[in-house]
């Protein structure tokens, strides 16, 4: 995931620059689009940079990230010519079928990304192909589809030229999708200020081999996640849909039993992390489990410093410790 996000976005969207933008429905909502993702859809996770930039803890990031030296971040941002966290408005991953792999990228980005692309139009790694009249790009082995969306641009990654050929048909309006396709899971969306969505109708693929949470996703049917801001505190919401109650109350059995393990690890000994174990709420209704948090931005932001000082405190103490016992004596 981390190489089709950073590698598409630093090298395969910039070379779009040569693709002319195919009209779309002017002002639309930029907003997490349904209408966007095929009918088949069952794996969806969706980043929504607007809603991160406008919470208090994206401004507390915005206001420190000079500060937090992320090298990944700065070396985006010099491949791109642009800041992400400015031009992009929200990026959304989908898998289909009854075991989805998420490979097919959606970015919404501001037409201020216009510039970065045609900077690159005569990259001569870029190659423009029409796949059934839709005209269809080729960079270093992803291909993409670049449409206007009223005043922003909606990009389509994939890596093959089938897949990118679809999904676009589906942003284009030309083939089903699961904003109109009725009675699904799918039909769930984020939450009011989530910055993170993901929502799976099929179970979450690779996870029943992750141990320790393996028993909790081998019992899913299905899942939905936000991760958000609301009323000036952090938010998180799990859903997890079992087959019936006895599974729903096995999974709650499940979940408390690894937060208690936690509390008990080298984690649940630091007050501060044990502090937010304990804002952890786990219920069941009927076959659905739900696990909740909910934390005060600001104290939130007090926690993790103090936990991380207190970490680093700690090593520190044991460092000097060291020094003490293993250094050269002073008679």
């Amino acid at each position: 995931m981390k190489h089709l996000l950073l590698s598409t976005l630093a090298g395969t969207l910039l070379a779009a620059s040569g693709l002319a933008l195919a009209p779309g429905q002017p002002g639309a909502r930029v907003d997490y689009r349904r209408e966007f993702l095929p009918a088949a859809t069952t794996l969806v996770a969706h980043v929504d940079v607007v809603a991160f930039n406008a919470s208090t803890f994206g401004e507390m990031f915005a206001s420190s990230r000079a500060d937090l030296n992320i090298q990944e971040l700065e070396d985006l941002e010099q491949d791109l010519g642009f800041d992400p966290f400015q031009v992009l408005r929200s990026i959304t991953v989908y898998g289909v079928g009854s075991a989805p792999e998420p490979t097919t990228v959606i970015v919404m980005a501001t037409k201020e990304i216009d510039d970065a692309l045609y900077k690159l139009q005569e990259d001569e790694k870029f190659h423009l192909v029409v796949e059934e009249g839709i005209e269809i790009f080729e960079y270093e082995g992803t291909h993409g589809y670049v449409q206007k969306d009223g005043e922003n641009r909606v990009i389509v990654l994939a890596e093959s030229l089938e897949e990118t050929a679809s999904a676009a048909r589906v942003v284009r309006g030309e083939e089903p999708n699961l904003r109109d396709v009725e009675g699904k899971s799918m039909q769930v969306a984020p939450v009011a200020g989530s910055f993170l969505f993901v929502a799976a109708s099929e179970g979450v693929p690779g996870m029943e081999d992750f141990q320790p949470t393996s028993q909790v996703f081998g019992l899913a049917q299905g899942l939905q996640l936000d991760l958000g801001e609301a009323g000036g505190s952090i938010f998180a919401h799990l859903g997890i849909s079992t087959g019936d109650a006895d599974s729903a109350r096995d999974v709650v059995d499940l979940v408390q039993a690894l937060i208690t393990i936690t509390r008990l690890t080298g984690l649940g000994e630091v007050p501060e992390i044990n502090e937010l174990l304990y804002a952890l709420r786990v219920s069941a209704r009927g076959g659905t489990v739900s696990v909740d948090f909910e934390y005060p931005v600001e104290e939130l932001a007090e926690v993790l410093e103090d936990a991380v000082g207190g970490a680093g405190g700690q090593h520190d103490d044991d460092m000097d410790h060291d020094e003490d016992h293993d250094g050269p004596s002073d008679y």
